[in-house]
């Protein structure tokens, strides 16, 4: 888990240099270059990807040997599973990012796409071994076994754009639909992962009630739901005169609907209302808490956008979309990320500096993400400019991941 959790670490403090503090902006050259948004694009789907993918499995495949009490061939398949992601992500980056000439970039690229899809392979294998003995599998081994799925599709997804892009340099399409491969991921990889690890970790550290049984029922439907959505999206948005429109917009608040349910029945709305014993389990409450609320507000934003989408013929996205993404981004992955290694790593997480840290890095994601919340439905509503605002805010985000990403390294490093 080390390995994991250093490089998303660094990878964490990358992206926010290149894409945060530095103004990257992703719809740059829209109209004047396809080349060079699409590019842009990658790199968006690479700086949305990285550090979350290398935290969550790392944790992942540490975790669930240790629960289910098989330990044979973790650790190599661990391995294989960085290296290959390791590798892939920095080809793939390498490609996209360095490399002027089109033909060897988008090759380079297909290349580290083909390697991050392979680890994605391996981590799906390993995960439906560790869980997938069991005749009768459990609601947390659901969890786990479906986000491994939703890697492997949305990675498959990635490696099959670098794919026609290396035959035939034509990414329209894409750039229209990628943000719903985002969402798929963001959702379905890290929602499903991560829910499993909070009802693996937080009952016994917080007290709250281990999830209910019935809770299958409302994970396959809401997994059923948010693939609908990612296909209707990445459908409706290049070929907007369809009959796809309506339908989506039923679909996004039946997937709002159907999440709080799912939370419910996991028992992850107790987090809010959970006692805390001491500093520890403080940290680990709020973190917790503000990952299931975000998880909430984008399912209810992703409800706004299919309205809006169904009673409309535009094929771009509305403004709010960004919100979503700052919400998937810091609300749910920041947080998730701290409430789980609070929860594993035992006191001396939050001991001394770590503890200053740590909560400054939480405190100044909240505020940021509170400020780009309330700064894009302000927008939305009155159509004011209030780009400085925004821009101080994408600062306090970037400055806050990356106390976040030292406390991680930090962490990780000593323990």
């Amino acid at each position: 888990m080390r390995l994991f959790a250093c490089a998303g670490a660094v990878l964490l403090c990358a992206d926010m240099l290149a894409f945060r503090l530095l103004g990257h902006n992703g719809t740059a050259g829209v109209s004047e270059y396809v080349g060079i948004a699409v590019d842009s694009r990658i790199l968006d789907w690479l700086s949305f990807m990285a550090w979350p993918a290398f935290v969550l499995i790392g944790v992942s495949m540490w975790l669930a040997p240790q629960l289910k009490e098989v330990r044979d061939e973790a650790g190599t398949r661990a391995r294989i599973c960085f290296s290959l992601l390791l590798l892939g992500y920095v080809t793939d980056a390498v490609g996209r990012m360095l490399v002027t000439e089109p033909v060897i970039g988008n090759v380079l690229a297909m290349f580290g796409s083909a390697m991050q899809l392979g680890a994605a392979v391996v981590y799906l294998r390993a995960t439906w071994q560790y869980v997938g003995r069991s005749l009768h599998p459990s609601v947390r081994d659901i969890l786990l076994q479906i986000g491994a799925l939703w890697l492997l599709g949305t990675v498959a997804v990635h490696f099959a754009y670098n794919v026609s892009a290396a035959v035939e340099y034509a990414g329209v399409v894409y750039l229209r639909s990628s943000d719903a491969v985002y969402k798929g991921f963001a959702l379905g990889f890290v929602g499903n992962t991560g829910l499993w690890l909070l009802a693996s970790i937080m009952p016994r550290f917080l007290g709250t009630q281990e999830p209910r049984r019935r809770a299958v029922n409302s994970i396959v439907a809401y997994n059923v739901l948010l693939v609908m959505w990612v296909l209707g999206e990445a459908w409706c948005l290049p070929y907007p005169y369809t009959w796809v429109r309506l339908p989506l917009a039923l679909t996004g608040l039946g997937l709002a609907a159907v999440t709080l349910y799912m939370l419910r029945d996991l028992s992850a709305l107790e987090y809010l209302r959970a006692r805390a014993e001491d500093g520890r389990r403080a940290l680990a409450k709020v973190a917790a808490s503000v990952a299931v609320v975000s998880m909430l507000a984008a399912v209810t934003i992703i409800a706004g956008i299919g309205v809006w989408l169904g009673s409309t013929s535009e094929v771009s996205l509305p403004p709010v979309s960004h919100t979503l993404r700052e919400v998937l981004r810091m609300g749910l992955g920041s947080c998730l990320l701290t409430a789980l290694f609070v929860g594993i790593l035992g006191p001396q997480v939050v001991a001394g500096v770590k503890r200053v840290l740590v909560w400054a890095a939480v405190v100044t994601i909240g505020l940021a993400l509170a400020i780009h919340v309330t700064v894009d439905l302000l927008v939305a509503v009155t159509g004011l400019d209030l780009g400085a605002i925004e821009m101080a805010a994408s600062w306090g985000s970037g400055a806050g991941h990356l106390l976040l990403a030292l406390w991680l390294l930090v962490t990780t490093c000593r323990n």
